[in-house]
């Protein structure tokens, strides 16, 4: 006989997504799973079970959810995404950078723009970002200067942590006055940034320019920074 009150793939579905946005990540995973005993074909099934797996930092498991998503389904752009934060998480730049490659291409036509919490999130944007932060572990940091410039060309990126981010890649490049610039910048966005003092400070220091340099690193001092110490020591003394 037929159990009347058993529950369909789309109930199991739908108490999954109401506990992820409870924060209930591991009972959210059991509805998935659930869901997914009932109808296998579902990608999208397979992307949130994925998303609450990488919520509890289980990157193996919620990459393979992503990649079962993509052989489903291999034009799933979030997938992708997703699955490239999964590659960065267990230092696989090198494959992160492939899915992110990807997903650009994929998106190139019409950025993948997301609705979260009301706000409109440019996924094709972040993407990018994410790609210049898996190319600055591998020490591209050319690479990742280049897709920190698409980034940062678009107005709701004008953030200081991005500046601090392509001024380290310009000093790791040893285009010190680039860095300084975008220190400069990360400063004007926020008047407290100590480690854009500092960093700016030693990067004046690379350019003989001590008595600025020295000014920044006393900056960052009066801010509180304990880490600035040991750069007036070598620079300023």
């Amino acid at each position: 006989m037929q159990n009347s009150f058993a529950q369909s793939s789309e109930e199991y579905f739908k108490q999954g997504s109401e506990k992820i946005h409870m924060q209930d990540y591991k009972g959210a995973i059991d509805d998935y799973t659930k869901c997914i005993s009932l109808d296998s074909g579902n990608v999208k099934t397979y992307i949130n079970r994925g998303t609450a797996k990488f919520v509890l930092k289980d990157y193996n498991a919620a990459a393979e959810d992503y990649t079962k998503a993509l052989e489903l389904d291999s034009s799933s752009l979030i997938a992708y995404f997703y699955r490239a934060q999964t590659e960065l998480e267990n230092n696989k730049s090198s494959e992160a950078i492939t899915d992110l490659t990807t997903f650009i291409k994929l998106s190139s036509g019409s950025p993948y723009i997301v609705e979260e919490n009301g706000k409109s999130l440019n996924y094709t944007l972040q993407a990018y970002m994410v790609r210049s932060f898996a190319k600055y572990k591998l020490k591209d940091y050319e690479g990742a200067v280049q897709d920190m410039d698409l980034y940062l060309n678009n107005p709701s990126s004008n953030l200081a942590p991005n500046y601090l981010f392509r001024g380290n890649l310009y000093f790791n490049l040893k285009n010190y006055s680039s860095a300084i610039l975008d220190f400069n910048r990360a400063i004007e966005l926020n008047a407290k940034y100590t480690e854009a003092y500092i960093n700016r400070g030693i990067a004046k220091a690379k350019l003989n320019q001590l008595d600025s340099a020295c000014s920044d690193l006393h900056k960052a001092k009066e801010l509180g920074s304990k880490e600035v110490k040991q750069y007036l020591k070598q620079y300023c003394n």
